[in-house]
């Protein structure tokens, strides 16, 4: 998802009709703002195995409440044994899981305005181009930003045992 994202990225820059500019610029945040919920659902089917059919907008949630919860509870514990590997691996998930939280967040509001809002404009500068006041600079980086998250969140979950 993440190479088709860059191309459409790519063709955006390179298209002269401003139409085609719009409608390959808006097509990049969207493929974008995917590769980055796959990597999280990905991640979230590996903690809780019914969390791979999570809707969207409840991932988030999930990821503040659910996760954070029990990170939380398990950090208490691993306080209480004097593991201090663990307890660094949950307090690492847990920044993880509102990192990545908030990135999904942002990443699937600006994915409504590519497809629903026609009337917000892809503005082009140069090489670059912002939707909705998000730079394609940005959004490139969703999905490896999302890796990252979900990488410190399993390490965490994995340590502490939950």
């Amino acid at each position: 998802m993440e190479i088709v994202a860059q191309h459409l990225q790519d063709q955006a820059i390179t298209r002269v009709a401003a139409a085609d500019k719009d409608a390959f610029g808006r097509s990049s945040f969207n493929r974008y703002y995917y590769a980055a919920f796959i990597e999280a659902r990905n991640m979230m089917s590996k903690l809780r195995v019914e969390w791979v059919r999570l809707p969207h907008k409840q991932i988030p949630t999930v990821l503040r409440e659910s996760v954070g919860q029990d990170l939380k509870h398990a950090q208490r514990k691993a306080v209480r044994l004097e593991d201090k590997a663990t307890v660094q691996a949950c307090a690492a998930a847990i920044t993880a899981s509102k990192g990545l939280a908030d990135l999904l967040e942002t990443s699937f509001a600006t994915r409504v305005v590519a497809d629903y809002r026609l009337e917000t404009m892809v503005l082009f500068v140069n090489h670059d181009y912002t939707l909705n006041a998000v730079p394609i600079s940005v959004a490139r980086h969703w999905p490896s930003k999302a890796r990252g998250f979900s990488s410190s969140i399993l390490q965490g979950w994995r340590q502490a045992g939950v």
